[in-house]
């Protein structure tokens, strides 16, 4: 099962458009084995999928509870899941959606590593895989009973408006993506 996540995780190295530094990184730990925070927690792969109005240039933010900070919905790869299974299984738990095929969500886009300096989490570096997703947001409608377990509030925000709440520097490498992108 390892070897799935494992496999994944090298093709989509190879076709997503990142610095060699972060390449070379992430193919090092892949090397490195126990991929999943099951298997070591303190340095694991996480999805994010990022939910943007490319119309309105507005994201799908939320102040997150255990964080403390303002991110896109994501979470965990776990044991025996593939990065694939791991955003469907997300997707789910945070929105309450039901599964989406992959062609409505696309492939990964954008790789970035997060050092995590929180004393109440075992987390110390995550190697985020990241997807975004186009919504509209007439018509978005996630459970919020979903997003409340997660988060303290979640809202639309313009880019502008996304870059004041958020601190975390992988957050904003994503916001930087979705402006260079429009």
């Amino acid at each position: 099962m390892a070897e799935r996540l494992a496999t994944e995780i090298a093709d989509i190295v190879e076709r997503v458009d990142a610095t060699p530094e972060i390449k070379q990184e992430y193919l090092r730990r892949i090397a490195e084995g126990l991929l999943t925070r099951d298997e070591n927690p303190q340095t694991h792969y996480c999805v994010y999928f990022a939910g943007f109005s490319p119309e309105d240039m507005e994201v799908f933010i939320g102040h997150h509870k255990k964080s403390g900070l303002w991110l896109f919905n994501g979470g965990h790869i776990d044991k025996g899941e593939t990065a694939n299974e791991a955003l469907l299984r997300e997707i789910r738990e945070e929105w309450g959606t039901p599964d989406m095929p992959k062609d409505a969500i696309g492939e990964p886009q954008l790789l970035t590593i997060t050092k995590i300096d929180n004393p109440k989490q075992t987390c110390k570096t995550h190697y985020d895989i990241w997807y975004f997703i186009r919504l509209d947001k007439n018509t978005f409608n996630p459970d919020r009973d979903k997003l409340a377990k997660e988060f303290h509030e979640t809202r639309w925000a313009s880019l502008d408006e996304a870059r004041k709440l958020i601190t975390d520097p992988s957050t904003l490498e994503a916001i930087d993506y979705l402006e260079e992108s429009k």
